[in-house]
């Protein structure tokens, strides 16, 4: 995804136009050069020249997942989407971009929200609405993953001597407000010290306290000091320097920005928290389809979360934290993969196109 979970929603960013969207004249010009146009009619046929087999499938597998929805009687609002879009901004900066970008590409983006709330609605749709008495115990047991811990925006000053680090401690102690200008004196530094060209004035995302060391993988008895500072700390605050070891790197970090930690009750997020009910009766039933799997959803759901809270870059940068929403959708990949099966084989699918005729054997009604 730029994250694991959701900037795969920009994947067909080279394809948007293929897509059924708001309706283009094909000699519209997207582009002029020297006074002669390149038209949407000739980016479309050179998109599906390219693409079309990739994305074709996808249209009428989302089709498939609309009918079957609409023969239960279910469809998928507006609402749903921009509810489910609203969340996958809070986590992910580049859906947040794209949908805000307007055009094709907020379309598109709002294209495949439309598609993950189907199969999920489809999924879910015989699990009963849960009583009251089944919400509240859902709530109470999963209550940690929906509120927000506090989260921090952090600059740090880096450097390898012990003496450097005192040195910047002072100057911090009579100037506070020179945190920037340290910040590019210690980058000047890097040809002689590696570690001073690491500091940085806003790392640019909120993490956790405890996601602090994890990121960087800092063991945790050494960051532990630092964990329980920023655990409290205020906005605009300059911590003491911490040694990662006793021999260095050492530290000093700046609490550029904070939001306090948030405890939300069941009656404000009920619509979803029913949703996550319904979700995690699907995947308690996939759970005990492999033997292997732990048997207690909470177990699952943690490992699930430790897995998608993995660094997935070179640098260690982590993607967005993730939810009991995701876990619970990682969880159910398999049921949907399954769902998709069964309906490409009961279906009435015609491809009519003889360039896509490879494809039809996909979607061959069984009898």
């Amino acid at each position: 995804m730029s994250s694991k979970r959701l900037s795969l929603l920009l994947s067909l960013g080279c394809v948007f136009s293929m897509i059924p969207l708001a309706q283009a004249a094909p000699d519209e010009a997207v582009a002029t050069v020297d006074g002669v146009p390149v038209t949407r009619g000739t980016l479309d046929q050179t998109l599906e020249g390219i693409y079309g087999e990739q994305i074709l499938p996808q249209l009428i597998d989302d089709q498939l997942l609309a009918n079957a929805l609409l023969a239960r009687g279910q469809s998928v609002s507006d609402s749903e989407v921009n509810a489910e879009l609203a969340r996958f901004q809070a986590q992910d900066p580049a859906i947040k971009a794209a949908a805000e970008s307007g055009g094709v590409r907020a379309q598109v983006v709002k294209y495949q929200i439309r598609r993950i709330v189907t199969a999920r609605k489809l999924l879910i749709a015989r699990i009963p609405d849960p009583t009251p008495a089944q919400l509240q115990a859902f709530f109470t047991t999963y209550a940690p993953y929906y509120g927000q811990p506090a989260q921090n925006r952090l600059g740090f000053l880096a450097t390898a001597t012990k003496a450097r680090a005192n040195q910047l401690a002072r100057t911090l102690k009579t100037n506070s407000g020179a945190f920037n200008s340290l910040v590019n004196q210690q980058k000047q530094k890097a040809d002689t010290d590696p570690i001073a060209g690491q500091s940085i004035t806003d790392i640019g995302r909120f993490e956790t306290p405890s996601e602090f060391g994890t990121i960087r993988r800092i063991p945790a008895e050494v960051v532990a000091p630092l964990v329980k500072a920023l655990a409290t700390a205020k906005k605009g605050q300059v911590l003491p320097v911490q040694a990662l070891t006793p021999q260095g790197p050492f530290l000093i970090v700046k609490v550029v920005d904070r939001k306090e930690a948030t405890t939300p009750t069941l009656a404000q997020l009920q619509p979803d928290i029913n949703t996550d009910y319904k979700m995690a009766q699907v995947a308690q039933a996939e759970i005990k389809k492999n033997p292997r799997n732990p048997q207690k959803l909470e177990d699952n759901i943690r490992q699930v979360l430790e897995l998608l809270a993995q660094p997935t870059t070179q640098s260690g940068e982590q993607d967005a934290r993730p939810t009991l929403r995701d876990a619970l959708a990682f969880m159910l990949r398999p049921a949907s993969n399954n769902s998709l099966t069964y309906l490409r084989a009961h279906s009435s699918v015609t491809i009519a196109d003889p360039s896509y005729s490879a494809l039809a054997s996909s979607y061959r009604k069984q009898p």
